[in-house]
């Protein structure tokens, strides 16, 4: 292969990347962030049936605030190790293709065979352990994702909420909110202040903004919760 052929590689690598990076930042708002939220839910649910703390882990950080995914780059980080089991089977098919039917640069075959033969022994085992890796890695990215989704949107919820009702109660009361707002760390202590406020909201004859989320229900239920 030649040095411009490389280079011409090189380019079109990088315009791929950057090319799956704008369309993952440009597509979030009018398609991902609702499908994302739809299987986000099918697996939370599917987690959540053999995990019961696990709707307690999704808002553990709402209390804090606290936010581990910076969204633009990771929803192009999410768009690749999500599509990265399919990438590296591809390029595997790619470089195994060449090394079988190049035959007009054996040289170059050769040392390539050697040391891919170096690094594995099979080929197919290879391939699938390649797959299998970045298939858990894709599953954990997915489930931190939705986590730091989950405690933005819980997070967001509770101050709209607390800022529309703020003028209709005192201002001790409202520091009261405040206070268990910042105190969540769970799925518990997070529904058990939603229903506060809508109770504040009703009693005044507020509407409060619809929201979702997951293990969360408007219902004024409140959750009994071992201790």
């Amino acid at each position: 292969m030649s040095s411009i052929d490389a280079k011409a590689n090189k380019v079109k690598s990088l315009l791929t990347i950057i090319f799956i990076g704008a369309l993952g930042s440009g597509l979030w708002d009018l398609f991902l962030k609702d499908s994302l939220f739809y299987l986000g839910g099918v697996l939370v649910n599917l987690i959540s049936t053999f995990y019961d703390g696990y709707f307690d882990y999704l808002y553990a950080d709402v209390g804090k605030q606290r936010d581990f995914i910076i969204y633009i780059p990771g929803i192009t980080i999410f768009v690749l190790i999500i599509f990265s089991p399919w990438i590296v089977n591809f390029r595997l098919k790619k470089v195994f293709r060449y090394i079988e039917l190049d035959e007009t640069k054996e040289d170059t075959i050769s040392a390539k065979k050697s040391f891919i033969d170096s690094v594995i022994d099979n080929p197919l085992k290879f391939r699938i352990a390649v797959l299998l890796v970045f298939s858990l890695l894709s599953v954990l990215y997915t489930s931190t994702l939705i986590s730091s989704l989950s405690t933005n949107k819980a997070v967001s919820v509770v101050q709209q909420n607390l800022e529309i009702t703020r003028p209709y109660i005192s201002e001790n009361e409202y520091l009261h909110l405040v206070s268990k707002f910042r105190l969540v760390d769970d799925q518990a202590k997070l529904q058990n202040l939603l229903n506060e406020i809508e109770k504040i909201a009703t009693k005044q004859k507020i509407q409060l903004p619809e929201f979702s989320l997951y293990g969360i229900n408007t219902s004024n239920k409140k959750i009994n919760k071992d201790t």
